[in-house]
């Protein structure tokens, strides 16, 4: 009774274990596709130049090299730019603050390429006025774009 009982554990630990293994690979194997896309679309406008781990490219479009910042996000958040440095994710009561200073403080144009695409998104201009965010009006020296919009956006042009 207790070698079957021992047997049955080891099994179901095998089974979690592929499991576990099979949806790590799949999410693995997703970042990689959008990661792809993201590189062809951006090649197919400009040059890549340098990729910088998995979250930033360096990309040269238009005579002008841009550092991007592939932001993921989760789904139907609120994103909202409250300062260059600070950034907000709002997701129901929660709330998120992402300091970007080291990413902001270097020199040269900034992308924030975010997904996936939530609904609109916001930046304080002072302590009590906010605007909405289009992909081609840059802000701060940097533009957000959203993964889904990045080809139309380089296409139509970045407004400088």
């Amino acid at each position: 009774m207790g070698h079957i009982l021992i047997w049955s554990l080891l099994g179901l630990l095998i089974i979690l274990m592929y499991i576990f293994y099979k949806v790590y690979s799949m999410k693995i194997e997703n970042k990689q596709k959008k990661r792809k896309k993201i590189i062809d679309i951006l090649e197919k406008n400009g040059k890549v130049k340098e990729c910088i781990n998995n979250d930033f490219i360096i990309f040269e479009y238009r005579n002008e090299v841009y550092e991007i910042f592939l932001w993921n996000v989760p789904n139907n958040c609120e994103i909202t730019f409250n300062s260059k440095k600070i950034w907000e994710i709002r997701k129901g009561s929660s709330i998120v603050l992402k300091d970007m200073s080291s990413f902001v403080i270097k020199p040269g144009k900034k992308i924030v390429l975010i997904s996936p695409k939530q609904q609109v998104l916001k930046r304080y201009e002072n302590e009590n006025e906010m605007k909405f965010i289009y992909p081609n009006e840059p802000f701060w020296n940097m533009n957000a774009i959203f993964l889904e919009d990045l080809e139309e956006t380089l296409m139509n042009g970045l407004s400088k």
